[in-house]
């Protein structure tokens, strides 16, 4: 008994040939998607910005003083998003600016790593991975702050990831910080 002709035709090396193509294809996105940068699960973008004038230990908490004249109180309940520390947030240094989401009730904030300078050239260091996200810096930890006017051109493109940020007085990124974060 013969079969018919169509019948006869093995179809297995094509198969095998897409099975490859989409394992191929899978791999290439799992690559991809590794490699290029993942946005934090938060975005927290400030709603105050201030430089640290005095601090004072209260409790197991601070009492930050801050330039404008307000007081903020950080305790335990208040998260600093660039130090992941439980309890507290580690006490910041006079000089450093501090960004949060308010003055009178924060649940969150950052502090720079110290910084200063003349007007025009301040800068308030995030050491800090981030990559450029349209008209923001959004850093590892998911701290977001506005571009402001970059003092090195060219301003670099949207995704470009580079390794911390200067901020100016107002807590806008104004310079990238060269080297490893």
């Amino acid at each position: 008994m013969e079969e018919p002709a169509a019948a006869g035709r093995d179809h297995r090396p094509w198969l095998a040939l897409a099975v490859s193509a989409v394992i191929v294809a899978v791999m290439l996105v799992v690559l991809v998607r590794i490699s290029a940068p993942s946005r934090p699960g938060i975005e927290y973008r400030p709603a105050a910005v201030d430089l640290v004038a005095s601090i004072e230990q209260a409790g197991a908490g601070w009492d930050v003083g801050l330039e404008s004249g307000p007081h903020a109180t950080l305790t335990d309940s208040v998260a600093d998003v660039l130090r992941p520390v439980s309890g507290a947030p580690l006490s910041p240094r006079i000089g450093d600016l501090m960004l949060t989401d308010s003055l009178t009730a924060p649940s969150w904030v950052a502090f720079s790593n110290g910084g200063g300078g003349a007007a025009g050239t301040a800068c308030y260091p995030i050491n800090q991975e981030a990559v450029v996200d349209g008209d923001r810096i959004l850093f590892r930890s998911g701290l977001s702050v506005p571009l402001g006017s970059w003092r090195r051109e060219p301003t670099p493109s949207p995704g470009v990831t580079i390794a911390g940020a200067c901020l100016d007085r107002q807590g806008r990124a104004v310079d990238r910080i060269l080297g490893p974060a």
